[in-house]
């Protein structure tokens, strides 16, 4: 790992430390045991479908469509951040795999920490 992507990870878990506690705090649990949590499962079996077959962008897109149609709410934001945290676990390789980067992570993270903080684009 260079030093830009040492960076990069560093900012990716520094917002994640953020996003655990602003996002799940109210929930009393972790972004680690999200998994087994019944809000919107129905949308994080989707992500979770999508995962596997390594199609991160078409994830990507769906969890963006549904913030805008949920009014950025935290449990779509939860969401995404769950989402973003199982990224975060995979390889580059993986990532590239799947038509991804650490940096769009880091974005994605960025922009969830923007709608926490008031919709900020």
């Amino acid at each position: 790992m260079g030093v830009k992507d040492e960076n990069i990870f560093g900012f990716v878990e520094n917002i994640s430390e953020f996003l655990n506690v602003i996002l799940f705090k109210e929930l009393g649990i972790t972004v680690k045991d999200y998994d087994e949590y019944e809000e919107l499962l129905d949308l994080k079996n989707e992500l979770k479908n999508y995962i596997e077959k390594k199609e991160f962008k078409k994830a990507e897109d769906l969890l963006f469509k549904e913030i805008e149609n949920e009014n950025k709410d935290h449990s779509v934001l939860r969401v995404a951040y769950w989402f973003y945290f199982k990224l975060n676990s995979y390889s580059e390789g993986e990532l590239k795999e799947g038509g991804f980067e650490r940096l769009d992570i880091l974005n994605g993270l960025r922009k969830i920490e923007n709608f926490c903080l008031g919709g900020i684009n």
